[in-house]
């Protein structure tokens, strides 16, 4: 992944706000402290201008650092976080052309100051207000206004740098590199705090990178529907064609790059009889594990593999049971797998149970 120490050197550009100077004594030439973290998040989250670039690079890198470290509650915040710093400076961006494209059509009398207008203006600028005021709130603070059944996922890019782009950065570079790699967070208000998961993409492979053939079939698309039809046979041709290699691409992506992950996009069960049959097997799973106990955050883990486990094969069911407890013998977990997909086609058939959203 890199020295994240260099990654730190981004921040001299965030200047002496997000640092204090110590002084020893009158007359000293005063030195700056080491970074303040907590101050330096909330000043990016209530700051009156869009966060810098360098600000949300930082978070990622952070947030990397910290799930390699096993501090998944921390990751999962900086992960969140950072989308969060995203998506203000997109929207700030957004709704600022807009206030200005409404006065310079004012100004060019391609728009009168109506009262229509006038509450253009107005709602646009409490919705800037909204964005750059109020104080921090952290991610769990957030969570406990969701409903209990309801599941939040977020997908980040993880230990792949490359994927980051300033103004330096050719554009679309990355999409020719392959697949980056993902970290899933899982976030539900039921007290037992965040999920982090890796998923690692595969660093050979002959076929096109994901991104990148999502973004050749929208450019395609958008020429399909701008051209005029003059072939009504041929348009319908071209339109089945890249609708069949949309399927192909949702498909590979994921069987291939999300792999066994898939389960954690799902929603709770429902059905409190479905949820006691997952408990049964998951004591039946431990037992042919032969592990005396596991922790809260493993269970759960197991709980959601099972609760998605019919929409898994053998070997994705096999390599959730090895990235789960890496350290169980390899013949009990076939075991345990084999089990698994016995069960799927019936005990955990879940496939028409109602899930929350």
């Amino acid at each position: 992944m890199g020295s994240h120490q260099e990654l730190r050197s981004l921040l001299a550009k965030a200047g002496k706000h997000f640092r204090k100077e110590e002084v020893k004594s009158k007359g000293e030439t005063p030195k700056p402290a080491k970074l303040n973290e907590d101050e330096f998040m909330k000043s990016c989250c209530t700051s009156g201008f869009a966060p810098s670039p360098s600000a949300q690079y930082y978070m990622r890198c952070r947030a990397d650092e910290l799930l390699d470290k096993g501090e998944t509650q921390q990751a999962a915040a900086h992960y969140t976080q950072y989308q969060a710093l995203t998506f203000k400076q997109q929207l700030t961006q957004q709704l600022n052309k807009r206030k200005l494209k409404t006065k310079s059509d004012i100004d060019r009398k391609k728009k009168t100051l109506d009262s229509e207008t006038k509450q253009d203006i107005e709602d646009t600028d409490k919705q800037l207000i909204g964005l750059l005021d109020g104080p921090h709130k952290s991610v769990e603070t957030e969570m406990k206004k969701i409903p209990s059944d309801w599941t939040v996922v977020q997908i980040s890019c993880y230990g792949s740098l490359k994927y980051t782009r300033f103004k330096s950065t050719k554009k679309d570079t990355p999409m020719n590199d392959g697949n980056p790699h993902l970290a899933l967070i899982r976030l539900c208000n039921d007290g037992n705090g965040a999920m982090v998961r890796k998923v690692l993409s595969s660093e050979t492979s002959d076929m096109t990178p994901y991104l990148l053939e999502l973004q050749n079939l929208i450019k395609q698309m958008t020429l399909i529907l701008k051209e005029p039809v003059e072939d009504l046979k041929k348009y319908w041709n071209l339109r089945t064609e890249l609708n069949s290699r949309m399927q192909t691409l949702t498909k590979s992506v994921e069987d291939s790059w999300l792999n066994s992950a898939k389960t954690w996009l799902l929603g709770k069960l429902d059905d409190t009889a479905a949820q006691q049959k997952v408990d049964q097997v998951v004591q039946e799973v431990i037992d042919i594990l032969q592990v005396k106990a596991l922790d809260k955050k493993k269970i759960l883990e197991l709980k959601l593999m099972l609760c998605g486990a019919h929409n898994l094969g053998f070997e994705q069911i096999f390599h959730e049971f090895i990235s789960l407890l890496p350290n169980v013998d390899k013949d009990n977990i076939l075991s345990a797998s084999k089990l698994v997909q016995g069960y799927t086609k019936n005990i955990l058939n879940f496939k028409d149970e109602r899930r929350g959203p």
